[in-house]
C-alpha cells in the first residue's frame, strides 16, 4: 500500500453502541484493501440519522454498534492495489459519495444507482461511517476536488448532486411555479437551483418551528409552516388555495419532497392536487 508518512497506529472513532449509548473509542487503524482509498476525514455533515442513533429515535438495521455519518470528505492518505494513482493519488482531496452500488443491475444500468437492487451499504447505517479519524473507501465512490475548494463546502456534494438531479428531473422553466417540501439541506439546494433555472415562485413548506429566513435567503417567495399535529384537512386546503390562486386555477409546475422534509406532510396526495395537468412531481 502506498500512503503518507506517520500515520498513527489507532484511529479514533465515534460509536453508537446502543439507544441513547455513544462513545469515542480507538480501533485499530484501516488498511485499504483491492481497489481501495484510505481517507483521513476532515469533514463530515451534521444530519438527522446520526442524532436519531445517538439518541435512540433511529435504530440501525443491524442493530450493532456502528460509527455513524453518511456524508463526508477528505484527503487520501493511503491507496491500496489496483487503485488509479493518476486520478486517485495519495493527497488528492475527495467527496465520497455515501451510498455504494453494484453498477449490473437493472437501475444502476439506468443511472439510477440510489435504487440498486442488491441491497446496496450506506455509510453510518449499515457500515461505518465518516465519524473516525480514517476511513477505507472503494474508488468509485470519490470525487476529486480542487484544492481552492474548503472542505466545509466539499462534504455537501452529494446532497448538491441529489439536489441538482431531482430539480433537473422536474424541468423547471422560466417563469415556472415550484412547490418544494422540506427546509433541510436538500431542500435549501433544491430551492437555490429552482431560483437558477428561472422558477418565479418557490413555495417551502416546512415543520412549525423551524425559521423561515434560511429558506426566504436562498430565494424561496413563500414559507408556509405544516403542524402535524394540527387540522391536515385544513391545511391543506388553505396551501392549494393560495397555490391555485397564484397559477389561476392550474395548479404548481412542480412539487418536489426532499429526503429531509420531515413535515408529516400526506406526500402524494397532497402532491396530486398541488400540481398543475401536465406537471412534475419529484419524490
Amino acid at each position: 500500500m502506498e500512503e503518507r508518512a506517520a500515520l498513527p497506529d489507532r484511529n479514533l472513532c465515534l460509536v453508537v453502541h446502543s439507544a441513547g449509548n455513544a462513545s469515542l473509542m480507538q480501533r485499530p487503524m484501516p488498511s485499504p484493501g483491492p481497489l481501495q482509498v484510505l481517507i483521513r476525514v476532515e469533514a463530515v455533515r451534521v444530519q438527522a440519522m446520526p442524532l436519531g442513533l445517538a439518541d435512540g429515535t433511529v435504530v440501525c438495521p443491524s442493530g450493532k454498534p456502528i460509527v455513524p455519518g453518511q456524508e463526508f470528505c477528505g484527503e487520501v492518505v493511503g491507496v491500496g492495489i489496483s487503485v488509479d494513482r493518476s486520478e486517485l493519488p495519495v493527497g488528492a482531496r475527495v467527496a465520497v459519495t455515501p451510498r455504494s452500488f453494484c453498477e449490473s443491475c437493472y437501475y444502476c444500468e439506468r443511472g439510477q444507482t440510489n435504487l440498486c437492487e442488491t441491497g446496496a451499504e450506506l455509510f453510518g447505517w449499515n457500515v461505518d461511517g465518516g465519524y473516525q479519524q480514517y476511513v477505507c473507501v472503494s474508488q468509485r465512490l470519490c470525487h476529486a476536488f480542487d484544492d481552492d475548494v474548503p472542505y466545509k463546502q466539499a462534504v455537501l456534494a452529494s446532497s448538491a448532486a441529489a439536489a441538482s438531479y431531482g430539480m433537473t428531473k422536474a424541468s423547471i422553466l422560466p417563469g415556472d411555479t415550484v412547490v418544494i417540501f422540506g427546509s433541510g439541506v436538500c431542500s435549501l439546494m433544491g430551492i437555490v437551483f429552482s431560483r437558477g433555472l428561472g422558477a418565479e415562485s418557490i413555495s417551502v413548506v416546512g415543520s412549525v418551528g423551524v425559521n423561515p429566513q434560511q429558506a426566504l435567503t436562498c430565494g424561496a417567495t413563500r414559507f408556509v409552516h405544516w403542524d402535524p399535529s394540527g387540522d391536515e384537512g385544513q391545511q391543506c386546503q388553505q396551501l392549494r388555495t393560495a397555490i391555485h390562486e397564484e397559477t389561476d386555477g392550474r395548479g404548481a409546475d412542480a412539487v418536489v419532497y426532499t429526503s429531509d422534509h420531515g413535515t408529516g406532510v400526506p406526500d402524494m396526495q397532497l402532491a396530486v392536487s398541488l400540481v398543475r395537468p401536465g406537471g412534475c412531481i419529484v419524490n
